[in-house]
């Protein structure tokens, strides 16, 4: 008898561990395996953008614009203090730095360029002659020194012949460039330095 009830003791133990194992394996089953999500960290460094070439279409008409000054603020005084020219594929490039606040400027071909003031004609090389304009602006120290030490230059490039300045007067600046052609030009505004290019098409 007390055989008896020790087997049926034992197995009843035995199923009561095996129903406790069952009952744990159900319960891991049922949760869920969370993996974590990485952050995405970009790693690509945007490139340089290259600025495409302006083009000379259209290029024989007035260009007005301004180098900084805009409607409804003082008229600052900007100093002109280099011209060079040199010569590029395909074009001319007369350049003209400044200091100090920028001006507005207008370049436009013109019949019979004249020295501003006392308007006495201005004899210039070339077959047309683009007048470059500056306001306002000097190209003289508060002293009345030029601050150029030169007031014309000829490079003699494919179009550029010679660059005179013909005013240098009550805050305007302007030089002509004579030209072998009339051509078409483009104007591009240029910071640090603050300058203007002008481009002249080769014949």
């Amino acid at each position: 008898m007390t055989s008896r009830r020790a087997i049926l003791g034992s197995a009843t133990l035995l199923l009561a561990l095996l129903a406790l194992v069952a009952f744990a394996a159900c319960s891991g089953n049922n949760q869920k395996s969370e993996t974590p999500t990485a952050s995405e960290t970009p790693t690509a460094t945007p490139g340089a953008v290259a600025t495409p070439e302006p083009t000379f279409h259209g290029g024989r008409e007035r260009v007005e614009g301004s180098l900084g000054i805009r409607e409804g603020t003082p008229p600052p005084i900007g100093t002109l203090v280099e011209v060079r020219a040199a010569e590029h594929e395909g074009y001319d490039r007369i350049v003209f730095d400044f200091e100090g606040p920028p001006p507005n400027y207008r370049v436009e071909y013109v019949e019979n360029p004249t020295q501003c003031g006392s308007g006495q004609p201005v004899d210039i090389q070339g077959n047309a002659v683009l007048a470059v304009s500056f306001e306002p602006a000097n190209a003289h120290t508060e002293a009345g020194e030029p601050t150029l030490a030169f007031q014309s230059i000829s490079p003699g490039l494919p179009s550029i012949v010679e660059a005179v300045q013909t005013c240098d007067f009550e805050a305007h600046v302007t030089w002509v460039v004579g030209l072998t052609a009339q051509m078409d030009f483009r104007v591009t505004e240029v910071e640090d330095p603050l300058r203007l290019a002008v481009d002249i098409a080769h014949p």
